[in-house]
């Protein structure tokens, strides 16, 4: 197994000094508490800052545990922060331990704390973004989609989602007909 504490390679310089408060308790999945860590601009008495809500994928329930922990999630809290933003990694359960849509529900509620309890830790709940990384990308976009609010960006990175349900359909077009949609039709997806 791949070792999941190795840091992303790209540094700037004060992400040693941000500010993380970890393990704060954001919802409840069944007897679980899921939590998250936030991760602030070491500037004493700035604030409110940007934020953004950082959305994981998903792998084995023994891994997803650990999610918040992972390098590659610290590395880009700690980024964020060191570059003046509030990051929020949110934990939620495996795909094996319940459905989309209850994954979503999770993320969801990541979202509402940010937007409610995010203040008290430097959150402005006014200039926030959500980054969906790999099977956490169709979660970040339902939760934006249920409730998008104040979320001014939404980052959908390496992940799967359709957002046309059959591609071919955006020009009127049926399987059989198929051709490519020209840029001037309204609906294209950029697919035949």
């Amino acid at each position: 197994m791949a070792d999941l504490s190795q840091p992303i390679a790209y540094a700037v310089a004060g992400m040693d000094s941000v500010v993380v408060q970890p393990e704060v308790v954001f919802g409840r999945a069944g007897d679980r508490e899921l939590a998250l860590d936030v991760y602030l601009p070491s500037d004493e008495g700035g604030g409110p800052w940007p934020a953004v809500l950082l959305v994981p994928g998903t792998t084995d329930p023994g891994t997803m545990r650990g999610v918040r922990g992972w390098g590659q999630y610290v590395s880009w809290g700690r980024l964020a922060a060191a570059s003046g933003l509030a990051a929020v990694v949110a934990e939620h359960r495996s795909l094996t331990e319940a459905s989309l849509d209850q994954l979503a529900g999770e993320v969801t509620a990541a979202l509402a704390w940010c937007r409610r309890q995010g203040p008290a830790f430097g959150v402005d709940p006014d200039r926030l973004a959500v980054f969906g990384v790999s099977a956490g990308v169709p979660l970040a976009l339902a939760a934006t989609m249920a409730d998008p609010g104040d979320v001014r960006c939404l980052v959908c990175y390496y992940g799967p989602f359709r957002v046309a349900p059959r591609p071919w359909i955006c020009c009127g077009l049926t399987r059989r007909r198929s051709r490519r949609c020209s840029r001037s039709e309204p609906g294209r997806t950029g697919r035949g």
